[in-house]
């Protein structure tokens, strides 16, 4: 297989990375920065050599087939056809015998045995560190081979930010603007839809103090006193639940630049007939009838209750607050599933809302909402940093409904975060 530079379309940056031949090198970049790109770049060029044994590593095997071994196959196939390819056990042959192949954070004890020559971490902060240290760094140590880390920040608390300190590591640098990819348009409205740590981390690659509190945007300033407006629309945002973890339903409202919280109805051991009915009488109460636009979030298609194992939980609503009260209105119902919105996504969200990256309060919670404040100021990761501590079951449950709404009803906000 022969490939040459110029076939490649590198920025600067990436041209001086490729270039670089440091055995252990650190990447730590803004999105959309081509790393992934020169992950395959590097590949192409360290499988020249003889009997090489390349591997990419990435936080999913997914991700590793999705994103690197189908698209680099692909190229290889123009180059070399005689390569001799795998696809139970995920790697390919050149003709020159190397060989190329991918692993995942998910199974790392199975990476080890191999003899690798060249190693890719790429997300490296969402990889466990014993990958690299425990399986990992024997083979290369002993083969006297080259590992990259590549990765955007994901807080000063992982493996990540040290190795890529560490003196012997060449350490390279650079923001989502300086990699040439992201324009710089578009740059100025993530100020906007992100809060201002997310912005830092995610395109200015910095490695911002980690902090267990999920909803670091909230303060006082989101708190006031609020009341029903008949003059905007009505958002009934759901977290499904039963027995000892609490049914949560906010009632928020809101305009072409703001959010309003202005009801919480957090019901343990009840179920949606019942948390229901109370929603219907305290709207009942307000005066809201079929002149208001109402709209539903939640949970993505909400699960069989036993209390009507005939209906689903939005069935149940609509029959007892959309019907009877807003009459022949459409049923205006928006989820998302999980993916591409993961955990870490939605919060990234729901924080941009209390506080955006150029100081903005975007959602102000009614002083009432006791639970809901509650669950923002308490609610916290675990030490993992990718889920949410679960164990109190008071907490989660109003802010996974208000971050429903986030991500349904304030599309032009939507700017997927990583999410391992």
């Amino acid at each position: 297989m022969i490939y040459k530079d110029t076939i490649f379309k590198l920025t600067n940056k990436q041209r001086e990375i490729f270039h670089c031949n440091e055995r252990f090198i650190s990447v730590v970049a803004g999105r959309r920065g081509g790393k992934t790109a020169n992950i395959k770049f590097k590949s192409i060029k360290q499988l020249q050599k003889p009997n090489a044994d390349v591997i990419v590593i990435e936080p999913s095997f997914k991700q590793a087939k999705d994103l690197i071994f189908r698209p680099l196959l692909n190229y290889v196939k123009l180059f070399d056809p005689k390569v001799k390819v795998n696809l139970t056990d995920w790697f390919f042959v050149l003709s020159n015998g190397s060989r190329f192949s991918i692993g995942s954070g998910e199974a790392g004890s199975s990476l080890r045995g191999y003899d690798y020559t060249d190693c890719h971490f790429d997300e490296a902060a969402f990889i466990q560190s014993y990958i690299f240290y425990d399986v990992v760094y024997p083979i290369i140590a002993r083969n006297e081979g080259t590992c990259h880390f590549w990765g955007t920040p994901n807080g000063k608390n992982n493996w990540f930010y040290d190795i890529s300190y560490e003196q012997y590591v060449k350490r390279f640098h650079y923001t989502s603007l300086e990699g040439g990819l992201f324009p710089a348009h578009e740059i100025e409205k993530a100020k906007a839809r992100l809060d201002e740590k997310t912005f830092r981390a995610e395109f200015e690659a910095s490695f911002e103090n980690n902090s267990s509190t999920a909803y670091y945007s909230f303060s006082d300033a989101n708190i006031v006193k609020l009341k029903l407006n008949p003059d905007l629309p009505i958002v009934f945002a759901w977290d499904f639940n039963a027995g000892e973890m609490p049914m949560a339903c906010l009632i928020i409202q809101y305009d072409a630049h703001r959010d309003y919280v202005v009801k919480e109805f957090i019901h343990q051991y009840s179920n949606t007939e019942g948390t229901a009915l109370a929603v219907a009488e305290w709207l009942r109460e307000q005066g809201v009838n079929e002149r208001w636009q109402p709209h539903y979030t939640g949970d993505h298609f909400g699960k069989r209750r036993s209390s009507n194992a005939s209906e689903t939980d939005y069935d149940i609503i609509k029959d007892i607050i959309h019907k009877p009260i807003f009459g022949t209105k459409d049923f205006d119902l928006r989820t998302t599933p999980t993916p591409p919105h993961g955990i870490k996504d939605r919060v990234a969200h729901l924080n941009s809302r209390f506080k955006s990256y150029d100081g903005t309060i975007n959602q102000l919670i009614d002083e009432n909402c006791k639970y809901t404040v509650n669950d923002c100021r308490r609610v916290e990761f675990l030490p993992n940093g990718t889920k949410l501590d679960g164990s109190n079951k008071w907490h989660t449950h109003p802010t996974d409904a208000d971050c429903y709404f986030a991500i349904n009803f304030r599309e032009k906000y939507k700017l997927n975060v990583r999410s391992y």
